[in-house]
């Protein structure tokens, strides 16, 4: 299946980090996410964005979305600072339309609404690499990969003993980060571990406090060659969050400063196994994601009570049938589970399973053009079977002009929540999306660049809204007093993406995209709130010696509704950050950086604070 969760170290985390082309704008550079296996990015046919290594280094960002928001078409709304509940909003689809996956599992939280995660409580940590898909792979990974699929992979150990640190931070806010490493004989290994704490800003906009948001983790890795052709792989992880955050305090219930506070543990497990050949590998996982969320109010009445787990058994395939036609080939089983409860109430306890199989074919009919297709079925054990497929193509016109394009189906099945809680529907189903996409890459060897233009669109039908029952007369409103959860919504949504990836001069790095959407209900023409129809991105990083670097981040996004329930506005800003890193020796570098430059007063999500003008300051170091 691939819908939800873990796919435990499934192949794109038993193939991911060893095969990737220094270069990250290298028509041949290695990707993982688009295909499940080691392709070309010329023959991806899709959209992709990566983020390698120093990359994310030179950005300092320490929040995955954020880093994820400088790509095209992705905006961020967020009710509050750092760790606070953020949804990052890719082509328009809803935040719960993209499946992130972290080393092969995939995330999830069945106590969400939407199963999904809270994409707030991403942070880099010891992420290496981000390959962002944008447009649907739920042919290849299952459920919610319905808009944008985002891979993630953190540091693999590759020297005999290496161990790195980092201090950074300033006033009320800082992170330190600690891994350490080694290979042995048939044994690689790295352990890791972080701590974050920011209590700098107020999740209510006019508040008069600040909210804490503190993070705990610690990661696990060992990879063990059994022989040339057979290894083994272990991955596990713990988090722990706390957040501060605001509410709506009686006897007004007004949005403003309260005392409400959440907790939220995290563990990740996985065990895979893989078996190399000449033409053909084979991969078999197991895997684990257990979400315990405890949220309380200013008086300590616990509010929220949830846990949600997610085991995945997943097998993948792959075969080389010449050197012009490959084939993958996998099959999925998933069982979610989840006990909840609210402000004291009934403890829903519930599970589903979801059982998959799926199959894709790529053929290059000559050495320019490459064909791949998939096709996949589900079995949910609520809303019963479907069959979604994929088709893309790529055509290298030219030496440095590649042409592009997809069609493809994506789905997402209901979450536990929106099909048993107190606002649940049994007769939900899957929401589904048809999308497409031509686009064009042109590749400038000499400024070591890619410069892409794209043209999008998507239809979704049987969205999973919630219908009030205010003056309803449906059957389920005698049990469902307030509302419940319908495929009651139908959306489009359709643009232009225009991005340049490169280097100026030898010394003049640049990352610079525009994107124009249109989100609309399809049922009434509204635009779709928290959507702003122009983003753009600029990022330039000049060396000022070998030693030293300067960058400037500017980040666009246009005025957008509030909701659509609402005809408020949110204005339109743009955040600058300056970036400095001056590596003292081989071992120690100094870095910094102004966040929000102008000290830009903005929202992302009506009365919702954000950040001001921050100073960062920190140190890393390799240690061995």
């Amino acid at each position: 299946m691939l819908k939800s969760l873990l796919t435990g170290v499934s192949f794109a985390a038993l193939l991911a980090s060893p095969v990737l082309a220094d270069d990250a704008e290298n028509p041949k550079e290695i990707i993982i996410t688009a295909t499940r296996a080691p392709t070309p990015v010329i023959k991806s046919g899709v959209s992709v964005d990566v983020l390698d290594a120093e990359t994310i280094r030179n950005k300092q960002s320490l929040s995955v979305v954020d880093l994820i928001a400088t790509t095209p078409s992705a905006t961020i709304s967020q009710n509050g600072g750092l760790g606070t509940v953020a949804n990052l909003r890719i082509r328009g689809a809803e935040g719960d339309h993209t499946l992130y996956i972290l080393d092969g599992i995939r995330l999830a939280d069945p106590t969400q609404i939407g199963g999904g995660l809270n994409a707030g409580l991403l942070t880099t940590g010891d992420i290496s690499r981000i390959e962002v898909v944008r447009g649907p792979l739920s042919t290849l990974w299952g459920s919610r990969a319905l808009g944008a699929t985002v891979n993630l992979t953190t540091v693999q150990a590759t020297d005999e003993l290496s161990g790195d640190v980092s201090v950074e931070g300033g006033e009320a806010y800082g992170a330190i980060r600690a891994g350490i490493g080694g290979t042995y004989d048939k044994l690689s290994w790295r352990v890791f571990a972080a701590y974050l704490g920011d209590d700098n800003v107020s999740a209510y906009r006019y508040g008069a406090e600040t909210d804490k948001f503190t993070q705990n983790h610690v990661r696990v890795a060992l990879d063990y060659k059994l022989s040339d052709a057979h290894s083994l792989k272990l991955r596990a992880a713990k988090t722990r969050s706390h957040n501060d955050y605001d509410g709506f305090a009686p006897p007004t219930y007004a949005f403003g400063d309260t005392k409400d506070y959440g907790n939220t543990n995290e563990g990740l497990y996985s065990l895979g196994y893989q078996y190399k050949g000449e033409t053909v590998t084979h991969a078999l996982s197991v895997s684990r994601t257990d979400t315990e969320r405890h949220d309380y109010d200013g008086t300590n009445f616990e509010t929220l009570n949830g846990r949600g787990k997610v085991t995945t058994v997943d097998y993948t395939g792959t075969a080389k049938l010449s050197d012009t036609t490959r084939f993958v080939f996998g099959a999925t089983q998933e069982k979610s589970e989840i006990e909840y409860s609210s402000f004291g109430g009934p403890v829903l306890s519930r599970d589903a399973t979801l059982d998959s199989a799926f199959v894709q074919v790529s053929h290059d009919f000559t050495e320019a053009f490459n064909v791949t297709g998939s096709v996949r079925y589900d079995d949910h054990s609520r809303f019963g079977g479907q069959t979604i497929g994929h088709l893309s193509a790529s055509y290298r016109a030219a030496d440095n002009l590649v042409l592009r394009g997809s069609l493809g189906q994506g789905f997402k099945a209901p979450s536990l929540y929106q099909l048993y809680s107190e606002y649940g529907n049994t007769n939900l189903k899957a929401e589904k999306a048809d999308s497409g996409e031509i686009g064009l890459d042109y590749f400038l060897p000499a400024q070591n660049a890619r410069l892409s233009l794209t043209a999008f669109a998507r239809k979704t039908e049987n969205q999973i809204d919630f219908a009030s029952c205010f003056g309803s007369t449906h059957p389920l409103c005698p049990t469902r007093p307030f509302g419940f959860y319908d495929n009651i919504a139908r959306t489009k949504a359709e643009g232009v993406e225009l991005e340049y990836v490169g280097d100026l001069t030898a010394s003049t790095h640049l990352r610079a995209n525009y994107s124009h959407v249109t989100s609309t209900n399809d049922l009434t023409g509204a635009k779709l709130p928290r959507r702003p129809r122009d983003l753009a991105n600029v990022d330039v990083t000049q060396d000022i010696t070998p030693a030293l670097n300067v960058s400037l981040g500017l980040r666009y996004a246009g005025k957008t509704t509030e909701s659509a329930f609402s005809t408020r506005q949110l204005n339109s800003y743009t955040l600058a950050d300056l970036r400095a890193a001056w590596a003292i020796n081989e071992r120690v570098t100094v870095f910094g950086r102004v966040e929000n430059l102008t000290d830009e007063d903005y929202e992302t999500a009506a009365d919702y604070g954000t950040p001001g003008r921050r100073l960062w300051v920190g140190v890393r170091a390799n240690v061995f």
